[in-house]
């Protein structure tokens, strides 16, 4: 990845342009191939196949919260509409996976099963059976996401900042004040509301087979099949991410009303692993969205979709703790301080590939001169394009 002794990084954009338009093609082409539109086109369209969707209730066995309140409610539906109503709410937000999904597939029941096992697992069980099943998972998810993100940021602190704060910070002024970090846990666990709704929706998905998760490697031949379909998915979250990414930047109205609330922290001591979701709702839901966009074009491992759902929370508290140091290829914390001062470099998640890919790449100040990188912008003469009121004052600081 060096470049050429005393001369630029080679500027491969062009090759990285031909790369988007090589995935958006196979993105479309698998989209267009989606079993789902097999079926729209065989019940005779949308309305159509969304019609067969809800299992009939039985009109003996006809209850259910709609229902209910149009009986305490003459005159508001009829009882044919209440019905019809009733089996929507059901496969929106209950427990119907639709007609024959789970007797057509064994993997969609063991993918609800699991879930409601989940749901009961974090939750009461007076809870979990008081609520609709989609509203269940919504909260589950956000208690299991308040949990770990509380659980990680508060050992990775007492690690960086308080057993190795001498070593991982000679400069105490570089270590943020509690202030900082309160502001990051509130901003990041108020938004966590709607954060999860993004693996709450992919599980109502799962649920349904609507996406092409599955259980078993036997399903794709075993562990190649797995590891090189993991690679695959992988590959198109860490492209999406990147564009959603940079388009946040590139996009005036989507920086000013969206990204630039992540950005008002810009400097190493008003950084912190709180701050790895400390985003506007919005923000955080379309930086998510490829993980969620893959599982419709791709097969993927039913638990290792789960894991990747840790994962993801620990590593956005790792590269948001400001510590140096060599990661290469991995998107390090080093970088990703970088990007938080020049604004326009480094937009990658896990890996640089697509940052090298597309000449955005600016890696840390000793890997500058070891490689004897030339770019325009540079921790030096940090960018201020785009930056919030008073962020070039804390620019000073680094």
């Amino acid at each position: 990845m060096a470049a050429a002794k005393g001369a630029p990084p080679r500027r491969l954009a062009p090759l990285g342009y031909l790369i988007d338009a090589a995935i958006i093609a196979l993105w479309v082409a698998l989209a267009s191939r989606h079993p789902v539109w097999d079926a729209i086109k065989t019940a005779g369209g949308i309305s159509a196949w969304a019609a067969g969707l809800p299992t009939p209730l039985v009109g003996a066995n006809a209850t259910g919260l709609v229902v209910t309140l149009a009986a305490e409610n003459p005159g508001w539906l009829t009882p044919a509409a209440a019905v019809r109503a009733q089996e929507v709410y059901n496969y929106v937000l209950g427990n119907d996976l639709g007609a024959g999904v789970a007797e057509a597939s064994p993997d969609v029941a063991y993918f609800h099963a699991m879930n409601v096992w989940k749901n009961e697992l974090l939750l009461p069980s007076a809870l979990t059976a008081s609520l609709p099943h989609f509203m269940a998972t919504w909260l589950r998810n956000m208690v299991a996401g308040w949990g770990l993100f509380f659980g990680v940021g508060f050992a990775w602190s007492i690690v960086i900042y308080g057993v190795g704060g001498a070593r991982f910070f000679p400069d105490p002024t570089n270590i943020p004040s509690m202030g900082d970090l309160l502001l990051h846990m509130r901003v990041s666990s108020g938004a966590m509301v709607f954060y999860t709704l993004a693996p709450t929706v992919s599980e109502w998905a799962i649920e349904r087979g609507f996406t092409h998760v599955y259980k078993d490697l036997d399903a794709v031949g075993g562990w190649s099949g797995y590891l090189l379909l993991f690679v695959a998915y992988m590959t198109f979250v860490e492209w999406g991410i990147y564009w959603v990414h940079r388009l946040l930047h590139d996009i005036p109205w989507g920086y000013t009303y969206l990204h630039r609330v992540h950005h008002i922290y810009n400097s190493r001591h008003s950084l912190s692993p709180f701050a790895g979701l400390a985003f506007h709702p919005v923000d955080g839901l379309c930086q998510a969205s490829p993980y969620v966009i893959g599982m419709f074009l791709m097969p993927v491992h039913f638990w290792t979709h789960e894991a990747l759902l840790f994962f993801t929370a620990i590593w956005t508290t790792a590269i948001h703790d400001t510590l140096q140091g060599d990661s290469e290829p991995i998107m390090g914390a080093a970088y990703h301080t970088i990007h938080h001062t020049t604004y326009k470099d480094n937009y990658g998640q896990i890996l640089v590939l697509f940052d090298y890919l597309h000449d955005t790449l600016l890696p840390p100040p000793s890997r500058q001169a070891e490689w004897h990188w030339k770019k325009a912008s540079s921790l030096l003469t940090p960018s201020t394009e785009g930056a919030a009121p008073g962020a070039t004052d804390k620019l000073k600081d680094e």
